[in-house]
């Protein structure tokens, strides 16, 4: 999402598309872990180089999981400018 809060859009196979990355994530409850036990499973998605981001811009990233979101799923970060 943009700093206007507007989805932001890359060019696909298909044209102009919103941006969304899809992945599957399987997390297994070590032995002895309680049940409902809150899981950290680290994540890396790879974007190509064509993301259309503008310097200058702040921008979030925003996780759902099977169509729910909780805000502290969500991590904002600035495009550096030219120098």
């Amino acid at each position: 999402m943009d700093e206007d809060d507007q989805q932001v859009s890359a060019q696909g196979p298909a044209g102009l598309q919103p941006l969304e990355l899809e992945a599957e994530l399987e997390v297994g409850r070590p032995a002895g872990v309680q049940a409902g036990t809150e899981m950290v499973a680290p994540l890396t998605l790879s974007v190509g180089p064509s993301l259309p981001l503008v310097p200058d811009r702040r921008y979030v990233w925003k996780l759902w999981i099977d169509g729910h979101h909780e805000p502290q799923w969500s991590a904002s970060f600035s495009v550096r400018g030219s120098s």
